[in-house]
């Protein structure tokens, strides 16, 4: 996992996953504010990738709303594909930390078989009350052998399991440092949950100290939803024109003010205005401005 002069989407995919989140979210913005579908699969993956940073933050609606907008730029031959198989996976993750299980059994189900659906299986089991179909979700991927990335995630998930139902965590959180550290995986330990971090914390502070496990140890846990209602996502993306219509809806300019900056006329800005918040879901300008600001928009 080195950084070299790549692509910035693939730039901003390593530097997430080295933990230094706000130059990989210069990298991917630049991406995936591009909408270009002669670069869906791209495009796809650096949303996929602002999905899972804005997760992390607790910004739950703007990650589901982001892999709304990506889910619309794959091709409907691509359905299986792996970009859509990392949004539909991820999509499934948030719903499971909002405890929208149903929900998230239903995205699940879509899944192709494999390692991602098996995991995300395990989870859905863990909070159903049911370690042992857990278990035996995560069991079954073993049979094959997988990349370090993969072995990663199995490792991660037997340590959650074991967190979940009082089994000692010591050997299997070393284990995910032996995985993680080599390859400088970080903002995988903390999606895996707050008490998995915490347990690899634990492990690396009782090993000698490298700047992979300083930087480790002050990584902080990713957020988790509080009272959470469930969320409305699927919206169509703005325009060009709609988002800068949108840009000065956040100033104290009138209509006919707008108008004049666009040199278009007051009856064409409020059309705008009515689609932007239709196509947001709002109940009203300022309503339209909130909920812009949670997707990014603004």
């Amino acid at each position: 996992c080195r950084v070299a002069f790549v692509h910035p989407r693939a730039a901003g995919g390593v530097l997430l996953e080295l933990g230094h989140s706000e130059e990989a979210e210069q990298h991917l913005r630049a991406v995936s504010d591009s909408d270009a579908l002669v670069r869906g699969a791209t495009v796809v993956l650096a949303k996929v990738a602002l999905s899972r940073m804005w997760r992390a933050r607790g910004d739950f609606e703007a990650a589901l709303l982001v892999l709304e907008r990506a889910r619309r730029l794959t091709p409907a031959v691509a359905a299986r594909s792996g970009p859509t198989t990392r949004l539909q996976s991820l999509e499934a993750s948030i719903l499971l930390d909002l405890a929208e299980l149903d929900r998230a059994g239903a995205v699940i189900a879509e899944l192709p078989v494999g390692t991602s659906r098996s995991l995300l299986e395990a989870r859905l089991h863990l909070a159903n009350g049911n370690p042992g179909l857990a278990t035996k979700a995560i069991d079954d991927i073993l049979v094959t052998r997988h990349g370090i990335r993969q072995a990663l995630a199995v490792s991660l998930a037997r340590l959650d399991i074991a967190n979940a139902i009082g089994l000692p965590t010591g050997d299997l959180a070393a284990a995910v440092l032996d995985l993680a550290e080599p390859e400088g995986f970080v903002f995988a330990i903390p999606e895996a949950g707050s008490n998995v971090l915490d347990a690899v914390c634990l492990q690396a502070r009782r090993r000698p100290q490298t700047p992979y496990l300083a930087n480790l140890l002050i990584t902080r846990p990713h957020a988790k939803p509080v009272g959470r209602a469930s969320i409305e996502y699927a919206i169509d993306a703005l325009s060009d024109r709609e988002r800068t219509v949108l840009r000065y809806l956040v100033t104290a300019m009138t209509y006919r003010e707008i108008s004049d900056e666009l040199y278009v006329s007051v009856n064409t800005v409020k059309t705008h205005v009515k689609n932007i918040i239709r196509k947001l879901h709002a109940d009203s300008r300022a309503d339209a401005i909130a909920r812009a600001r949670a997707l990014h928009y603004l």
